[in-house]
């Protein structure tokens, strides 16, 4: 009877393997469920970095364009294959301040320097009246330079510059850097000198006088709108771009507009020299386009499961006939709001994603060429940031 008994209390093993197998089930659901919980922590957190570069690049923008100076919103954009883009802002005293403490920090402050510049306040003054008394008379009026007397306080010139990021694995991601060096203080920066800080090894947020504002950029384009300007699609507007597969900012010549058409976005310094080989713009708004790869695009990319020959559409993108591409690599679903995609240093435009095919609907994109791609080759997307500010100093109606 005790047999009986103690054989009832028991598991059959029918029974063991049957528990066995509910609680493997359970568990693989459970693993699966911390898989998903920590993917969508890790979107989250990626997502929340991208959004704070966006945000960083936008305040930035925003500020400084909002308290431009001089000629109506006059912008230094080089044209010497640089990638500067520059214009005198004013500082409040607190800003003032922090700029001067930043360049004394890093050594790149002289000495006199604060008394130059509250000295030069008079000065400035005075040669400003003498230029506006010009410039009412009949006769055409020299070039106001800001470097031609020592400025005063609360005057400064903001470079943005594009360059090499440090920090990034693929030697194809750039950076946007920023600095502020108020007038009187020293030279305006130049990218030499970036480069040349960068050159010393890796850096975290600085290099040289130059800060980072956002890093692993796969692309960045200024375009600039005028009043002649009727849409920032319209083809045949002009417009100038860092294309990192070329190494620095190219221009569309060909796409510039005829003058009895309509006068050209850019508005061409005439009097600049070899020294000083940049360009005035006269925008009445600016536009900013960058192109971000998160931390986990970085470390797992998406690959080509397709090949590409270079002959599968036309180099020239307003030519190109659509063509489908597997795309595979990661475990993560593509962007289905894709407008661009970077194939090795070839861009192309996309026109569809339906999982993990995407439809090319243009090849040698943003002044790239069409290339062969062989399956296995990374494909960047990338978070787009389309940013458009108006020039206050504009408002009124473009000067020249």
């Amino acid at each position: 009877m005790s047999e009986r008994k103690n054989a009832q209390r028991g598991f059959t093993l029918i029974e063991l393997l049957v528990s066995m197998a509910l609680l493997s089930i359970l568990g693989l659901l459970v693993v699966r469920l911390f898989d998903m919980s920590l993917d969508l922590w890790k979107e989250g957190e990626e997502t929340r970095d991208v959004m704070e570069q966006k945000s960083a690049v936008k305040s930035f923008l925003e500020r400084d364009l909002a308290s431009i100076v001089g000629g109506e919103g006059r912008m230094l954009f080089a044209d010497d294959r640089s990638g500067e883009m520059g214009f005198v802002r004013s500082l409040s005293s607190g800003e003032q301040q922090r700029a001067l403490d930043d360049l004394r920090y890093r050594g790149h402050l002289g000495e006199g320097t604060l008394a130059l510049i509250t000295a030069g306040e008079e000065a400035y003054s005075k040669a400003r009246r003498e230029w506006e008394q010009q410039a009412q008379g009949d006769e055409e009026p020299e070039a106001f330079s800001w470097y031609d007397v020592v400025p005063s306080r609360g005057v400064a010139y903001v470079s943005y510059v594009v360059g090499p990021d440090p920090l990034a694995s693929n030697s194809s991601l750039v950076a946007l850097y920023r600095a502020v060096v108020p007038l009187g203080a020293g030279a305006p920066p130049r990218r030499a000198e970036l480069l040349q800080s960068l050159a010393g090894g890796p850096t975290t947020e600085e290099a040289g006088i130059y800060r980072k504002v956002a890093g692993s950029l796969l692309h960045v384009e200024w375009l600039f709108r005028s009043e002649w300007t009727r849409d920032w699609e319209a083809e045949g507007v002009p417009f100038a771009e860092w294309s990192q597969a070329l190494g620095s900012f190219w221009s569309d010549e060909n796409a510039k507009p005829s003058a009895a058409v309509r006068a050209p976005i850019l508005g061409w310094d005439s009097t600049r020299t070899d020294e000083d080989a940049r360009n005035d713009v006269y925008p009445e708004a600016v536009r900013l386009r960058i192109s971000i790869v998160s931390e986990e695009e970085r470390s797992r990319p998406w690959r080509l499961n397709d090949s590409l020959l270079a002959s599968s559409g036309a180099a020239d993108h307003r030519g190109s006939k659509p063509h489908d591409l597997g795309v595979g690599g990661a475990t993560r679903s593509l962007p289905t709001n894709a407008v661009y995609a970077k194939i090795g240093s070839e861009w192309v435009a996309i026109s569809a994603v339906r999982g993990r095919r995407i439809t090319i609907a243009a090849r040698g994109a943003r002044g790239t060429a069409a290339q062969e791609h062989a399956p296995g080759t990374p494909i960047w997307f990338g978070s787009e940031l389309d940013l458009f500010v108006r020039v206050p100093a504009a408002r009124g109606g473009i000067q020249r």
